[in-house]
């Protein structure tokens, strides 16, 4: 029925302009912040879990829904400019998706019939293959390089300087792979157990995952063996929901739900496993659930399940403050390239970005991701990602993939 709603609504000639523009350009912005968010893909069916950039062209995104693993192109999104001319086009023409995706396997090139958004422009400037519309019957961005039928996807991560990346999944699967290629290199097991979050180091040397056991998994970077992690530690009783490595990869931060309340731990993975620990937090009373590492500033900021945010100094190992910042879990922190601002996501779908020094709320976007069931909200913002321009990316349970330049 709401398929039905949305292909009406869509080719009504008189109401198309005020649909598109409200759909793809987010208005509602408080504290007079001026700059609107673009939406770069939306399921109208479910949640966008998780997404990365490809290191090699951050312009290539992949995105999992609980169906399947996207790949989406979304250059002429952002350069779009707020003015839109719609037409409707069958993308048949021989070499057209192949000029745009010319590393991308000839099955996605399909003919389909796609609603196309044009930016305003010149004659000279037009094109006609531009998409920033979506597919009529999936709700899909209409400029799509690649998808894999690969369900129940909870976390992708991209290797820092090359085209690759992971997932993880819920049964347990870790997944790597190369951008624009249809099939896994090569699939880790984590003995069964639901994968939380993965993280490559810095230099992409090594990568962990988290699961819901309370276990963090190291592997090597890129090993394409299917050889088990090369070292593994028990760090929560309960769930460990994320880590951070801090500036080398042997030395790691976790955050997860511990039944001794120690639930910020610090690991060596260098020293002898019933060692590895050197020091814990006892925080964040019913659990943590998202942390991240300042190097320069040598902090660590930490989101609790209640919504509250704790930064502790690891030099001398103490709680330096601890606020409320949500009324529901911290999904994700992210951290800008200067240290100066962080930035939240929350289960009930707010954005909110905080002043690193002060600790103080620079400004909040609500409902940015929130799905309403039954009078409620669930999900809400489940990844966060910024760049070194200050771009943040964002992706949650309303089924949207979307971008906005902070200025902060």
């Amino acid at each position: 029925m709401a398929r039905k709603l949305w292909e009406y609504l869509i080719k009504q000639e008189d109401i198309r302009e005020m649909f598109v523009h409200n759909l793809y350009s987010d208005k509602g912005i408080s504290n007079n912040q001026d700059l609107s968010s673009i939406i770069l893909y939306k399921d109208i069916d479910g949640e966008v879990a998780t997404f990365c950039l490809n290191s090699a062209n951050s312009t290539v995104i992949a995105a999992a829904t609980s169906r399947e693993i996207l790949e989406i192109n979304v250059t002429d999104i952002l350069m779009s400019s707020d003015s839109y001319t719609i037409t409707e086009e069958y993308c048949d023409v021989p070499g057209a998706r192949q000029s745009l995706t010319p590393n991308y396997p000839s099955a996605v090139n399909e003919a389909e019939d796609f609603l196309v958004v044009h930016p305003a422009r010149s004659p000279s400037q037009h094109n006609p293959f531009y998409s920033l519309g979506m597919d009529l019957q999936t709700g899909t961005s209409a400029n799509m390089l690649l998808r894999r039928s690969h369900a129940g996807v909870k976390q992708l991560e991209a290797h820092p300087t090359l085209p690759y990346y992971l997932s993880g999944s819920h049964d347990g699967s870790i997944n790597l792979w190369e951008f624009a290629n249809a099939k896994p290199i090569v699939t880790h097991r984590s003995s069964g157990s639901g994968i939380m979050k993965i993280r490559f180091t810095q230099y992409g040397n090594k990568f962990g995952v988290a699961d819901l056991t309370g276990r963090l998994l190291l592997w090597q970077g890129l090993d394409t063996s299917e050889k088990g992690p090369y070292q593994t530690l028990n760090c929560h009783v309960r769930t460990l929901y994320d880590f951070a490595f801090l500036s080398s990869s042997s030395f790691i931060a976790t955050v997860g739900d511990s039944a001794d309340n120690n639930n910020l731990c610090l690991w060596d993975t260098l020293l002898p496993e019933r060692s590895a620990l050197v020091h814990k937090y006892s925080c964040l009373e019913t659990g943590a659930s998202a942390v991240a590492h300042s190097p320069a500033q040598h902090l660590l900021v930490a989101g609790g399940k209640r919504g509250e945010i704790s930064v502790f100094d690891i030099r001398h190992h103490v709680l330096l403050r601890t606020i409320p910042a949500h009324t529901s879990a911290i999904n994700s922190i992210v951290l800008n390239d200067i240290e100066n601002y962080f930035v939240t996501g929350s289960a009930e779908g707010e954005i909110k970005i905080w002043d690193l020094a002060k600790l103080s709320e620079i400004r909040t976007y609500s409902g940015e991701h929130n799905r309403s069931r039954l009078f409620r909200s669930e999900g809400g913002v489940m990844h966060l990602y910024l760049t070194n321009d200050n771009n943040l990316y964002s992706s949650g349970a309303d089924g949207s993939l979307k971008c906005r330049t902070l200025v902060v």
